[in-house]
């Protein structure tokens, strides 16, 4: 009887004492004090891993009560590590208004339209203004909804596009418990991702649309899984027009179900897109929409490894950043290192593995990966026997301190940012020989 009330008492303390963080991490603390982030995010880095790791302690229902709350907990804040819903509701605002806004920048906009005031507040906060929108329609379709109901309210249009991510993440846990039972794997695995601080702070709290992305995402899974190519494809698509990040998977989907079933697959994945785009069609939509995301990735530097690395070697040659050379030449390598991983025929590597591996190979030749980026890493480390994305989750955050700087400069970062990727790599390396050294496979759903 002790020792049932001494359990109950820890999970009780542990729980209070991650909510008590998670409140001041998103609503007290600003992100121009680093040293007060990231030491919140360690602290609930130590609690995450002993509450997922002690079973004995902490039950899986209890630890599904914990998520949820500690993701109602962060609906009713503004975004404090990210200015980008901003931009969100600028795109609302234009859709709202009749405006393509894959069409115009919102500087050419104002010069050719004129302002208001709060789209004048809008444009003044916004860290994009030069660039036209590079969000597909899903996250469209709910901004525009979100800027309805906001009016000129930031936190009101902030509320409802976190309502909708939430509700989505607990569709994600719905999903993740049939994939857990459906492939025999141990359910508590999904603890991994649905407990994971920076999950909770960057989606939930910080309005990023991954979360959404992955509700689309885990379901796709699921029904491939299944071989109900059908769904999986709708969902597939649904992904995609989320965040285009899914579609690197489309050579690893042929090869795993092959070239006849990849014929339905593409056919209703190419209709559900082309769907979803036909409100924001016009003849120059894809050269705009790819003429943007060149530019956002070819002009945008953060948190980089490969770049940064030959960036410092260029300087020894050139004095000038290097970037508009490198991006395309990495962006190439990064294709083929992703159709070898693809088609590459080991037996013994599922389908989720080969996922984990082909979005961590994008983002290393990547020159930009915000923390956020690693949501569909953790996600796919949930469900397969690797751990490095959890790693990466707590290292990832190194990458906030130019932003306590009184002049934002990455450059005077990158000493940490070295240390983030030096140990990231150290510690994958170790991970992959222990699998090696095992001969063992614990093979994921898929």
């Amino acid at each position: 009887m002790r020792g049932s009330t001494s359990k109950q008492f820890l999970s009780v303390i542990t729980a209070v004492c991650m909510i008590i963080l998670e409140t001041v991490l998103l609503y007290l603390v600003p992100r121009s004090n680093f040293i007060a982030t990231y030491s919140i995010f360690l602290l609930l880095f130590f609690l995450y891993f002993f509450v997922v790791q002690t079973t004995t302690v902490f039950s899986f229902s209890f630890c599904i009560g914990l998520a949820v709350i500690l993701r109602l907990i962060a609906l009713f804040n503004l975004p404090v590590l990210s200015d980008d819903y901003f931009r969100f509701i600028w795109d609302g605002r234009m859709n709202l208004a009749g405006v393509n806004t894959f069409q115009y920048t919102p500087q050419e906009y104002l010069q050719l339209n004129g302002t208001t005031p709060y789209l004048q507040h809008l444009y003044d906060n916004m860290n994009s203004q030069e660039f036209r929108t590079v969000y597909p329609p899903v996250m469209q379709f709910v901004f525009t909804l979100a800027a309805f109901i906001g009016k000129n309210n930031d936190w009101v249009a902030v509320l409802v596009m976190k309502v909708l991510i939430v509700a989505a993440e607990l569709g994600t846990i719905r999903i993740f418990l049939l994939v857990t039972k459906d492939s025999n794997t141990d359910k508590r695995n999904m603890l991994w991702y649905i407990l994971n601080p920076l999950i909770i702070s960057e989606l939930s709290g910080n309005v990023h649309f991954e979360g959404v992305m992955l509700f689309f995402f885990i379901g796709f899974l699921y029904f491939l899984y299944r071989k109900k190519i059908i769904f999986a494809a709708l969902l597939f698509a649904l992904a995609v027009c989320s965040k285009m990040i899914p579609f690197l998977l489309v050579p690893l989907i042929i090869r795993f179900i092959g070239v006849r079933k990849s014929l339905l697959f593409g056919i209703v994945s190419l209709a559900v897109c082309m769907l979803l785009f036909a409100p924001f069609f016009n003849w120059h939509l894809v050269n705009d929409l790819g003429q943007s995301l060149g530019l956002f990735f070819h002009l945008y530097e953060f948190n980089a490894s490969v770049f940064y690395f030959i960036r410092w070697i260029g300087y020894f040659y050139v004095d000038y950043d290097i970037i508009e050379e490198t991006a395309p030449v990495l962006a190439v390598i990064s294709f083929i290192v992703i159709l070898a991983i693809s088609f590459w025929p080991a037996k013994k590597i599922s389908f989720t593995e080969k996922s984990l591996w082909i979005f961590s190979v994008y983002f290393l030749f990547s020159t930009m990966v915000q923390p956020w980026y690693a949501a569909i890493l953790i996600l796919l480390a949930a469900l397969s026997r690797f751990r490095f994305p959890l790693v990466f989750s707590l290292l990832v955050l190194l990458s906030y301190y130019p932003y306590s700087l009184k002049e934002y400069n990455e450059d005077n970062g990158l000493w940490l940012i070295a240390i983030e990727y030096t140990l990231l790599f150290v510690y994958i390396t170790w991970e992959i020989f222990k699998w090696r050294k095992a001969k063992l496979h614990i093979a994921g759903p898929l």
